[in-house]
């Protein structure tokens, strides 16, 4: 056990043994006193390149999905093996509506990573959960006054003895003001709001608004998928990794704009690079695009007296989109530096992944 390659051999067949994944030796979580000890000193050694042995021992370890395996989220451990959760509470059957979402209860437990459901809890998809902007407005926000229905990943149940509560130091406001929105549209239905980027792929976000039974019906899509100002070419929802995706939201709001009694947010899929850039050469208005992708939910919210703060959470779902703050309050410094930045990354991300020449 002296070498180094032994002791990488070890920590690799102890992780392989114990189902234990790799993050768990970054961050010391549930580490049996060997692996814990063998990889302690393996770290402390100045003479070892730790992010070598780190990829060694990423490429190594075989997570088995028919196995438990434990690890800590943001708010709350969980353990993970395929399909646990139907396993241990057959009823949720019933529950998970056609679109994969399941109603969370308001008197639970709600936390970035999920809810308490019985004796565990119930932990969101990814997809939804990594925008902890959103989840911690939800939090916040949430008087029962909507109703709130959510993705669960049936592969994890949360342990209820490691809860805990993770602070987000950052902040990201959604628009709180609908004024200008009337002027964005100036007796248009459709309007198409996008920055200097100039690849293949135009970085732009669509707004398309009707009027229909006294109520204003409006679809925002943003056509480059990204989180904050980091590009993502897929995303993983549903134990499926999906290419080239957009954000798609639909809402409802009354004859004033003043309160909504319904949004929901989803990603639409288009598969294929190509099927994507001619996604890009159509709009909004033209039904024929449903056609050509698939719409999957990340949340619906529905609420008989109405939701004030509607266009907030449009944007903190649309996290980091300046086009959506520009539409609803109007054009500041601090959209357009935005949309500077927001270029500038995706110019290099599209040339780093050869979509640009």
């Amino acid at each position: 056990m002296n070498t180094l390659s032994n002791k990488i051999r070890r920590i690799i067949d102890l992780c392989n043994e114990g189902n234990i994944p790799f993050r768990n030796l970054l961050h010391k979580d549930f580490l049996p006193e060997e692996l814990d000890r063998i990889y302690s000193e393996l770290e402390k050694n100045d003479d070892v390149d730790i992010f070598e042995v780190w990829e060694i021992i990423r490429e190594k370890i075989q997570i088995d999905d028919m196995k438990i395996s434990k690890y800590y989220l943001w708010d709350i451990a969980v353990e993970e093996k395929n399909n646990i959760v139907l396993e241990k509470f057959s009823e949720l059957n019933e529950r998970i509506d056609k679109d994969e979402l399941i109603t969370v209860p308001f008197n639970s437990d709600f936390n970035k990573n999920g809810f308490r459901y019985k004796d565990r809890y119930l932990i969101f998809e990814d997809a939804f959960s990594h925008n902890f902007h959103l989840t911690e407005w939800l939090i916040r926000n949430w008087k029962n006054d909507f109703i709130l229905n959510l993705p669960i990943n049936k592969n994890c149940l949360g342990l209820p003895e490691t809860r805990r509560n993770v602070i987000l130091k950052s902040h990201w406001q959604g628009p709180k003001k609908l004024d200008h929105v009337k002027k964005s549209l100036n007796g248009k239905e459709f309007v198409i709001k996008g920055g200097p980027f100039s690849g293949p792929l135009m970085d732009k976000t669509e707004f398309l608004f009707y009027y229909k039974n006294n109520n204003w019906h409006f679809q925002i899509e943003e056509l480059i998928p990204l989180e904050g100002v980091v590009f993502r070419e897929s995303i993983c929802l549903h134990n499926k990794e999906h290419k080239f995706y957009t954000k798609y939201v639909h809402a409802i709001t009354d004859s004033k704009l003043s309160s909504c009694n319904h949004i929901d947010g989803a990603i639409r899929v288009y598969d294929t690079y190509e099927k994507f850039k001619e996604r890009n050469l159509t709009n909004l208005k033209n039904t024929k695009i449903r056609k050509c992708c698939e719409n999957f939910k990340l949340f619906r919210i529905d609420s008989k007296t109405g939701i004030k703060s509607f266009q907030e959470i449009i944007g903190l779902f649309l996290i980091g989109n300046p086009y959506v703050l520009e539409f609803f309050e109007g054009e500041t410094s601090f959209t357009k530096d935005m949309e500077k930045t927001r270029a500038g990354i995706l110019e290099i991300d599209f040339k780093h992944r050869g979509y640009l020449v």
